[in-house]
């Protein structure tokens, strides 16, 4: 099973329950391993608490940048236990902070 079979499943997404960004609830398709897989890749990575649907923008803004792994890995918890996107419930966190300050610039 592919990592996004894997994450797919667990998250039940379908035509009527497409894939969101779990930072910003935006619809995404991009799945990033929190813990990278390493050249070759580990299947062993290929796990629900290791994969996160964020957006192409944030999966190039904080994948593979080792100090945002811990804020990823809050994120994604957080959206297991509740299926909503953690910027807007969590505004006060280290990495929603970043996203409003990377949108503010946007504009």
């Amino acid at each position: 099973m592919t990592h996004g079979e894997i994450y797919d499943r667990y998250f039940q997404v379908d035509p009527h329950n497409p894939r969101v960004c779990e930072l910003t609830g935006v619809p995404s398709r991009e799945i990033h391993h929190i813990e990278a897989r390493g050249m070759g890749g580990r299947a062993s990575m290929d796990v629900i608490e290791n994969l996160m649907c964020l957006t192409r923008q944030w999966h190039d803004h904080f994948g593979d940048v080792p100090e945002w792994d811990k804020d990823l890995k809050e994120a994604h918890l957080w959206f297991m236990e509740h299926q909503t996107a953690f910027v807007p419930a969590n505004p006060k966190a280290r990495i929603s902070r970043e996203v409003l300050k990377f949108k503010t610039r946007l504009r």
